[in-house]
């Protein structure tokens, strides 16, 4: 399965099979029981708590899969630390040393964790217990999410399916290798586009800049399309930040800042009919006429009609 087609799978509502086809591709020794075991659970708002089966690694070490409908009360959106401590007890290091738990609250979205628990000898001969952290290792799932980012995490571990042990999996998900992989493709868009920016005469005609014989002097005289470049950079990611708490995109005629869209950026850019002005036309009103004008009226975005 290439990672397009994992993308598309996992921007899908939530479904049983489509999730088993995913790990039975990720992972060499999949066990999917004929009926799935449900896990009593005392809880008012889990409306129902199933082991769909297991993973055994290459190590030897098994994860539980499990399937958790929640009901209103919990958000899966914002709830990533209750859910994870939901699962975290059922990890005895004995018969499931991890779990990939798929929570469902009945919505488009769902949310996808992984936690693990191993205990090991360090160097100076100390019993120590490695688990992951609970902010982390999760993930939102489903058509609001780009998925991109879970996409690459789940190919990876299916080029490794033969050998993969538990570690794997753990760095796999890491958020230290998040941050990395993040920071270095955010060098790569950011150098990309400075070397469009200086390309031909756009300094000329768009930053004023004058063409110098001295390499040095124009090195310091393109410093604006450098600074334009990063400041660009940043607010798109602020956007990223602020769709991602559904805080663009929201109904003009509620009061509370609930339900955005989040793929809001995306979904602006596919609906601008001229791709070469998005900036000027789109993202210019958004930065300097919406979100830098807190006394706007009835904090409307005037393109999308909506807060």
């Amino acid at each position: 399965m290439t990672r397009g087609q994992l993308r598309e799978l996992l921007q899908l509502p939530y479904d049983r099979q489509t999730w088993q086809n995913i790990l039975q591709d990720v992972f060499r020794n999949v066990s999917i029981l004929a009926s799935p075991h449900e896990i009593p659970c005392d809880r008012e708002d889990v409306e129902s708590f199933m082991e769909l089966g297991n993973v055994r690694l290459e190590d030897g070490k098994h994860l539980s899969v499990f399937e958790i409908k929640v009901g209103g009360r919990i958000n899966i959106l914002r709830n990533r630390v209750e859910l994870r401590n939901l699962v975290a007890r059922y990890i005895d290091q004995e018969n499931r040393h991890g779990v990939l738990v798929i929570f469902d609250g009945h919505t488009s979205d769902y949310r996808f964790t992984f936690a693990a628990r191993e205990s090991e000898f360090d160097a100076e001969g100390n019993f120590v217990a490695r688990e992951t952290a609970t902010k982390r290792f999760t993930y939102l799932l489903g058509s609001h999410e780009s998925c991109t980012t879970p996409a690459r995490r789940f190919q990876q571990l299916a080029e490794k399916r033969k050998q993969a042990k538990l570690g794997d999996v753990m760095e796999a998900f890491s958020v230290e290798r998040l941050n990395k992989e993040f920071i270095d493709s955010y060098k790569r868009h950011y150098e990309n586009f400075v070397a469009h920016l200086l390309a031909g005469d756009i300094p000329q005609k768009i930053f004023g800049i004058p063409v110098l014989e001295n390499v040095r002097e124009q090195d310091k005289a393109n410093k604006p399309v450098r600074d334009f470049a990063k400041c660009l950079l940043g607010r798109i990611v602020f956007l990223y930040f602020l769709q991602k708490k559904g805080w663009l995109g929201c109904d003009k005629d509620r009061k509370d800042w609930v339900d955005g869209e989040r793929n809001f950026v995306a979904k602006l850019y596919s609906t601008c009919p001229d791709k070469d002005r998005f900036h000027s036309q789109y993202l210019v009103p958004l930065f300097y006429e919406t979100l830098n004008r807190p006394d706007r009226l009835g904090d409307i975005f005037s393109v999308t009609n909506t807060r």
